[in-house]
């Protein structure tokens, strides 16, 4: 307009002079000035429409078009406006118009696709909303974004910022599709896919075409009935939420792949997403180098990884696995958090690897929630797996979290779970927290279970209440933080007890309360019922037993064989009713070190060899401090305090079978203050063997100090009866009630008595 202004003028001043009188020198200079101003400012204006015509060209051939839908209400900014009737259409001819890509621009409002309605793509596509305001509304059998099959794979579409919104949750018999594309090299960026059949679907199926080297970012899909995303080959996955999808409470006719992602191809990346709820949260059927990493996982119905079919090379990495949905309708617990399947095609899996991830499930009541069946399980034709360095807090079902089935699979973990009981002062750095209730000691023994191939159970502070046995494994470590631990039992059970026998296991620093004045027992009432090899108790203290506190390899009930080189060290074994400790014959090449041992029957029932027992205070009052049975052979026992038995200190019971004992020492001991029930009746040391063909051989007593304070006294300090080849050297013996201190029976043979100090 301005150009045509400035033309107008110069027209009208030329007429002028040519229609009056010749023109003076001024005019002409004016006029010549006025001249040169209109060509300048009609440069200005021709090259200002020039501009203008390009831009207008442009959009008349689509390079950019903005459509407003029925109901915006920013209809005077667009060059189209639909009629909510037949949106689909007219959004088609404009991809029609767009001949070599271009951008659809859709400001706020409701789009409407009915019947068979979708909106069909051409490479170089992309299509912005306005956020969530811009709603592609499909029913019937709508799909939201589609292509025309036989156009093979496109390239550079791009979808953005706008919801994608089905109407499978009210009409469930509608085939509604968010997206189906056979792309390449295409962005999908903020997008919301809500209530479709399929949410998203990159591997399209369209014929001689593949789907590779997609993008998908903070995008959510979200209860669509059978897999929120799937994808083609070389595609990522990251930061999208992706929850809900094939829930089989709320959509109905879920078919075999209702999943949150299902993978159809090779070298696909998934990270930094939060996948919930869905029936299966991933599904890979014949995938090959797919990596899987950092991504949440929570409160699933089947399994969260599903490798189906042929599984080669895949890696699962650094997630953190939440579990079952805890209000699921149903037993869910068959099914794995990791699962190699190997159908439909019996094609097995191998050299994927599964490191470094973490399960971080609590729920406050066990009964809320559904277990996994195991961590990881594969199937036939599967080896050369690796599940390592994992950490695993959840709840499974079977004892061992994974189930290999390869011979060359393997399973590492060397890692620390910790547990705080429920008034824990130091809650904030424990991974598990206990509730005081029921499941206590099945919460700890499905931690223990997580530890392959050896870890650490740290228990801080507080109170853990038993009404299930704690069930130690091999190569594992069961640590408390020390007095400040109490195992307080609460049911007729044993409190620590193996099913299996543990090797190279460790229990230490904490407190077992028997709680007998409250708990009614039976079947149960020990403290530690074990079967141990190469193991360690230490610092262990135990209070309120009704029977024992520590069972060593006493019974059959888990092997029938020998354990060996176990350590019970610096324990506290207070108050227990019946024998406090219970050596048995299945335990050899043991130590019994530093503890300090009160009951009310025998402080040591031993019935093994050969063992060590030194440094120990025995007291309490028991019936007898020590109690040997049976044909014990090369038990040591030095260094210890021995006293206030109510019978005999040391007793080498008679056997009821034709054995006897061999290779028994005492030496540098302090035995005092037996006979307690009955003066003059008990001895300090009394032994026995079977007969003259059966007698105790190569018994050792020297340098200890066996001597009475007491008003009761033992009748000797030594009593012996068919034993043969015995030292007695180098003790003080005083407070004894007879007229000698050592009684050596006539069935006694090569017997020396020498160099001891008397002293009634």
């Amino acid at each position: 307009m301005k150009w045509q202004q400035c033309g107008r003028s110069d027209f009208m001043a030329w007429t002028e002079i040519r229609a009056g009188d010749p023109a003076t020198p001024e005019q002409i200079n004016t006029l010549g000035y006025q001249t040169d101003q209109a060509v300048t400012a009609s440069q200005e204006a021709l090259s200002t429409a020039n501009t203008a015509l390009t831009t207008v060209n442009e959009l008349d051939k689509g390079l950019i078009i903005t459509i407003a839908p029925y109901n915006s209400t920013q209809k005077n900014n667009a060059k189209i406006v639909l009629n909510g009737s037949n949106d689909a259409q007219a959004i088609n001819d404009c991809v029609e118009s767009l001949t070599d890509g271009g951008l659809l621009h859709f400001l706020d409002g409701d789009i409407i696709m009915t019947g068979n309605d979708t909106i069909i793509l051409r490479d170089k596509i992309s299509i912005k909303g306005s956020g969530n305001s811009t709603r592609f509304r499909l029913s019937g059998n709508a799909i939201g974004f589609s292509q025309v099959s036989g156009d093979g794979t496109l390239r550079n579409i791009s979808l953005m910022n706008f919801q994608i919104l089905g109407d499978y949750d009210t009409v469930p018999t509608t085939q509604t599709v968010g997206v189906k594309l056979t792309c390449q090299e295409s962005i999908f960026s903020g997008l919301k896919v809500l209530a479709c059949k399929d949410g998203m679907n990159l591997d399209g199926g369209y014929p001689d075409a593949q789907s590779i080297m997609n993008y998908i970012s903070m995008c959510s899909f979200l209860s669509n009935a059978r897999y929120g995303v799937r994808l083609g080959t070389d595609s990522n996955v990251s930061q999208c939420l992706i929850g809900d999808n094939g829930n089989p409470e709320t959509m109905s006719n879920v078919e075999y792949d209702a999943c949150g992602i299902l993978i159809s191809g090779w070298g696909n990346n998934i990270s930094n997403n939060h996948i919930y709820k869905n029936q299966y949260q991933i599904r890979a059927e014949w995938t090959v180098g797919n990596i899987i990493t950092s991504n949440m996982f929570e409160s699933g119905y089947r399994e969260d990884i599903l490798f189906a079919g042929r599984a080669h090379s895949n890696n699962v990495n650094g997630n953190s696995f939440g579990g079952k949905d805890r209000n699921a309708v149903g037993d869910y617990s068959v099914y794995n958090c990791i699962t190699f399947d190997g159908s439909p095609s019996g094609e097995g899996s191998m050299r994927n690897t599964i490191v470094g991830n973490s399960l971080v499930y609590y729920a406050p009541e066990l009964t809320e929630k559904t277990p996994y069946n195991y961590f990881v399980e594969e199937c036939i034709n599967c080896d050369y797996n690796v599940v390592a360095n994992n950490v695993l807090n959840g709840y499974y079902k079977k004892e061992m979290a994974v189930l290999f089935v390869g011979k060359n699979s393997k399973a590492t973990n060397a890692t620390q779970i910790i547990v705080a009981p429920y008034n824990s002062v130091q809650k904030d750095s424990a991974q598990t927290i206990l509730n005081g209730d029921y499941f206590d000691a099945e919460r700890i023994n499905n931690a223990i279970a997580q530890l392959i191939n050896g870890g650490k159970i740290l228990l801080l502070d507080g109170t853990i209440n038993l009404h299930q046995a704690i069930r130690p494994k091999s190569n594992i470590i069961i640590e408390g933080s020390g007095d400040g631990t109490v195992f307080k039992v609460k049911a007729d059970i044993d409190a620590i007890e193996n099913t299996e026998i543990v090797f190279n296991g460790i229990l230490r620093d904490f407190l077992i309360d028997g709680n007998k004045a409250e708990v009614s027992y039976s079947n149960g009432g020990n403290a530690l019922h074990l079967f141990m090899s190469h193991s360690t108790v230490e610092r262990v203290k135990t209070q309120n037993i009704k029977k024992s506190a520590l069972l060593l390899n006493w019974d059959s009930n888990v092997a029938d064989t020998m354990g060996y080189l176990n350590k019970i060290l610096h324990c506290e074994f207070e108050d227990s009713e019946d024998e406090a400790v219970k050596w048995g014959w299945r335990t050899t090449d043991s130590w019994f070190c530093y503890n300090n041992v009160g009951s009310t029957k025998a402080n040591l029932r031993i019935e093994g060899g050969s063992c060590r027992f030194i440094g120990n205070h025995l007291d309490g009052s028991p019936e007898y401090n020590i109690y040997m049975g049976g044909g014990c052979e090369v038990v040591s026992f030095s260094q210890n305090v021995i006293e206030n038995a109510q019978k005999h200190a040391v007793f080498l019971e008679k056997p009821g079978y034709a054995t006897s004992y061999k290779s028994v020492s005492f030496n540098d001991n302090l035995i005092r203050g037996c006979s307690r029930s009955s003066s003059g009746m008990y001895d300090l040391i009394n032994m026995s063997g079977y007969d003259a063909s059966h007698k105790n051989e190569l018994v050792q007593i020297t340098n200890n100090r066996m001597i009475n304070s007491n008003v009761e006294k033992p009748r000797f300090c030594v009593n012996a009866d068919y034993t043969g080849n015995m030292i007695i050297s180098g003790n003080v013996f005083s407070g004894y009630n007879e007229s000698v201190p050592i009684n050596i029976t006539e069935n006694c043979s090569n017997c020396v008595d020498a160099n001891n100090i008397e002293s009634q």
